[in-house]
Order: C-alpha cells, then structure tokens, then sequence
C-alpha cells in the first residue's frame, strides 16, 4: 500500500473544482439557513400571512355588524315606542300597573 502525499494545493484544486465560487457558497448556505432554519423561516411567514388575511377578512365583517348595530341602534333610539317595544319584548319589562304572562311555545 503506498501512501500517497496531497499537499495542500492538490486539496484547493480539487476544492475549486467542486465548489467554483465561495461567494456563490456562502449566499446559497445562508438562503437556505434563512428559509428552512431560522425562527423567521418561510413556513412561519406564510402562517403568519394567512392569520392576517383572515383577521382582515375578520375585521371586514366587524366593522359590518358595527355599521349595521348602530344603524339598527339610530333607529331603536329614535322613537320612544320602538324603544318601549324592544324592552318589553326582549328584557320582558313592564310598567308597574301591569301583570305580565309568558306564553312559551313547546316544540
């Protein structure tokens, strides 16, 4: 068995045929550090994209309901017998010279 000696310039010709550029190298390890290793990688930046797509969507239909409770509230406020109304209807007020009767319906 004969040992052969490498010196170190047949390791950095053999080096420089595999790998052509050190920069090329360098940015390709650190994009792919950036993209699968990091706390901020790709795949936690898409589920953070997606959350906030449906928390807009979310804040659309808020602010939906917001314009259609105060409009519904304008009008509840506006007129003292729909104000009487929707008390005795939904809180089952009464004034206090009347005798309130539930009638619940059994399915």
């Amino acid at each position: 068995m004969d040992i052969k000696e490498i010196t170190d310039s047949e390791i950095y010709q053999k080096l420089q045929r595999i790998l052509p550029n050190k920069y090329l190298v360098i940015i390709t390890c650190y994009l792919l550090y950036m993209i699968f290793l990091d706390s901020n990688n790709y795949r936690s930046q898409f589920h953070l994209w997606k959350e906030v797509q449906n928390l807009k969507k979310e804040k659309l239909s808020l602010e939906a309901s917001l314009e259609e409770v105060k409009s519904k509230k304008e009008q509840l406020f506006s007129d003292r017998k729909k104000l009487e109304k929707f008390a005795r209807e939904k809180y089952i007020m009464k004034k206090d010279d009347e005798t309130l009767f539930v009638v619940v319906d059994q399915p």
